[in-house]
């Protein structure tokens, strides 16, 4: 037999322990089975007293144990048998094993926000496999077209009520709903009104952490260097410092730079100004679908569809302009390098009296002088590739004929070999016939052509019109050269 004390009369006697003492007719099973109940009414632990118990309580005892004592809710089934025998082996923390728990509440989770953009990019900083951070492109700049999603709220959950150990409810909280932030240039969306689309195209970001804009102007305080990165934008870019030697500024619309472009690449479909020039050691590129102006320029190359305009010198440059180069102001000379245009290049002086070399090409169309160079490349690269499959079909009939017969991996190699052969060969005479398509497109554009130094063309400078070259050995001053008193300068030389 057995006797038990309620916990409702532990309650009462302000006891934190139920001692229960379990009599049986075997003298080996007499234990002082001991629970402990948490003060929350979630726990209940049996302890173990080496001095009370000599063998591992009988399961029907604790059961009813705990049912006498109004425990209904989370029995763990066997575990007084597991903590027996840990506390056998001295492996019980505190002598005590679980033996029932409540379930906690659980609650609702709040409602959020789910951004489809980075709010916050400066910390979430990209690395690479071996989890080093690339400081040139930290895509600070997140780009969006119009429409593109950018943040959706979802809904609060409700909370799941818990329970105790004697089957007592216990309440959860419910969720918290928030709304959708305030936004600029962005709008609910017209099918999910919980969520927030972009209204045009431009760069997205999130304003003191809750109003989300959309913006088609970026303006960049500072320097473009390791603080910001590489710059990718749709729409207009500002920048008020420098742009660094290394980074690259890439926009759909106009670039503006109020320092200066060191070693840098900057590359717009629109037009690029630069107010206080493009210097560096020749690494620099700006490349514009519009018009390239800029205070002087050094050892760099611009490459633009319309006008190149510099308000100083141009020393060591390569420029290739659709439309034209002019060099102004009373500093504006031309000094080495390579300059290309379609229509007219203008300078105060082209080259200088100790006899630099400087080149001045026109009627080259600049997207044209560009494709021309590209597609001389591509006609290399094809004669390579078609020289290399010509020594290995020769390689492959030699072994031919010393074998009598090719392994059937290599007779397969021959004839794919012969394949390319053909297919090169058909390609070769493409690539020759579209290059004479571009310099016939870009000898059209020279027939209105001209060339102007406001003082003096220097000996030293070579012009070229057309397939004409001329080499200038002599100083011609205030002279506007055209295609049609060409040969007439040519003959005073």
């Amino acid at each position: 037999m057995y006797r038990t004390l309620s916990y409702a009369l532990i309650q009462a006697l302000g006891l934190a322990v139920l001692f229960v003492v379990i009599y049986s007719l075997n003298p080996l099973w007499r234990f002082l089975l001991k629970l402990k109940i948490s003060d929350d009414k979630m726990n209940a632990f049996l302890i173990f007293d080496k001095n009370d118990l000599d063998a591992a309580p009988e399961n029907a005892l604790v059961e009813k144990l705990l049912a006498d004592n109004g425990i209904v809710e989370g029995v763990i089934k066997n575990a007084w048998n597991d903590g027996y025998h840990k506390f056998r082996d001295e492996e019980l923390e505190d002598n005590q094993c679980l033996i029932a728990a409540g379930k906690n509440p659980e609650d609702g989770k709040d409602g959020w926000l789910e951004y489809f953009f980075d709010p916050d990019p400066k910390q979430h900083l990209k690395k690479d496999n071996h989890g080093k951070v690339d400081f040139y492109d930290l895509e600070f700049v997140q780009n969006v077209e119009k429409g593109t999603k950018l943040v959706q709220l979802h809904a609060p959950t409700p909370g799941i009520p818990g329970k105790n150990l004697f089957g007592e409810t216990k309440d959860a909280g419910d969720g918290k709903s928030i709304e959708l932030p305030n936004c600029q240039n962005a709008e609910i969306s017209p099918d999910e009104p919980t969520v927030i689309i972009s209204k045009i195209a431009g760069h997205v970001h999130v304003k003191r952490g809750k109003e989300i804009i959309v913006e088609d102007v970026l303006k960049v305080s500072g320097n473009i260097d390791f603080d910001t990165g590489n710059i990718n934008a749709i729409g207009t870019v500002i920048i008020n410092g420098d742009v660094k030697s290394g980074f690259k500024v890439t926009a759909s619309g106009d670039i503006t730079i109020n320092g200066l472009v060191e070693d840098a690449t900057i590359v717009s479909d629109s037009n690029v100004l630069i107010k206080k020039g493009f210097i560096g050691h020749g690494k620099g590129l700006v490349k514009s679908g519009g018009c390239v102006v800029l205070s002087h320029v050094s050892n760099q190359k611009i490459v633009a569809d319309g006008s190149i305009m510099i308000n100083g010198e141009v020393i060591q440059a390569e420029l290739i302009a659709g439309e034209s180069v002019e060099v102004r102001g009373q500093n504006g000379n031309i000094i080495g390098g390579s300059i290309t245009a379609g229509t007219f290049v203008t300078a105060q002086e082209i080259g200088n009296d100790q006899n630099i070399k400087t080149s001045v090409t026109m009627g080259g169309n600049g997207q044209v002088m560009e494709m021309i160079k590209t597609q001389k490349e591509e006609i290399e690269k094809t004669k390579a590739q078609h020289e290399r499959v010509k020594q290995g079909i020769v390689a492959l009939v030699r072994l031919q004929i010393k074998m009598g017969k090719l392994p059937p991996e290599k007779d397969n190699l021959l004839a794919e070999l012969k394949k390319a052969r053909v297919s090169l060969e058909a390609q070769e005479i493409d690539n020759e016939a579209y290059l004479q398509e571009l310099i016939a497109q870009k000898n059209s554009c020279s027939e209105n052509s001209k060339i102007h130094a406001r003082e003096s063309i220097y000996p030293g400078v070579r012009l070229h019109f057309q397939s004409h070259h001329f080499p200038v050995k002599s100083q011609i001053v205030n002279q506007i050269i055209t295609p049609e008193n060409f040969y007439e300068i040519l003959e005073r030389q």
